[in-house]
């Protein structure tokens, strides 16, 4: 008698673990050499399956980094929706919630700064409309989630223009993110979180025009 093929739950699971092999093994070789690294054979021999695998669920390279952002896009979004209502609770005011915020902030740049030049370098590279969707919808939201947390103290902002301000501080943190993992001489993490804050903080409570 032929083999009774698995039933569709279990092709679903089997797939599920595949694509989160392959997915896992992307973001690995983009975190250790960047997008060079990230080679469908490289990534498919990484998670020990096929390249006709990745090309079946991701259609090419670039399908493949689209779907490494948008997992990772979905972890942001989880960890924030669990942590913003302990952070609001712990930190009610601006000064301690700023401060968060920059640490939180220099911690993701030293975790993840090779993950995410490789993602802006693919995406600046590539003419698939999906691949840049995908970073654009990932910017959008981290920025949208230190708005949220900025604006939960927008009582406390003194400067004339809170919307525009809360807006000009965050693009003003993105930017120094950059300088984490380029300043020469290097920065301790200390000095470069006190400089942000006295920076951030002097912005958004400025008085007058």
């Amino acid at each position: 008698m032929p083999d009774t093929p698995p039933p569709p739950a279990a092709q679903q699971q089997r797939s599920t673990v595949t694509q989160d092999l392959l997915l896992d093994a992307a973001e690995a070789a983009l975190r250790e050499g960047g997008l060079t690294a990230c080679t469908i054979q490289a990534v498919a021999a990484r998670a020990g399956r096929s390249a006709g695998s990745v090309y079946r669920r991701f259609g090419d390279k670039d399908g493949m980094i689209a779907a490494v952002i948008a997992r990772y896009l979905d972890r942001v979004v989880t960890a924030n929706e669990a942590n913003f209502p302990l952070l609001a609770e712990r930190f009610p005011h601006l000064s301690d919630r700023l401060k968060a915020l920059v640490d939180g902030a220099v911690t993701a740049q030293r975790r993840d700064w090779r993950l995410a030049q490789a993602l802006r370098e693919a995406a600046a590279q590539s003419d698939n409309p999906a691949l840049t969707a995908a970073m654009q919808r990932l910017n959008t939201t981290v920025q949208g989630l230190a708005r949220q947390t900025l604006n939960g103290c927008a009582t406390e902002i003194t400067h004339p223009d809170k919307p525009r301000a809360i807006d000009f501080a965050i693009l003003m943190l993105g930017g120094a993110m950059e300088a984490v993992t380029r300043a020469d001489p290097p920065m301790d993490d200390a000095a470069i979180k006190a400089e942000l804050y006295d920076m951030l903080h002097g912005y958004l409570t400025r008085q007058g025009a």
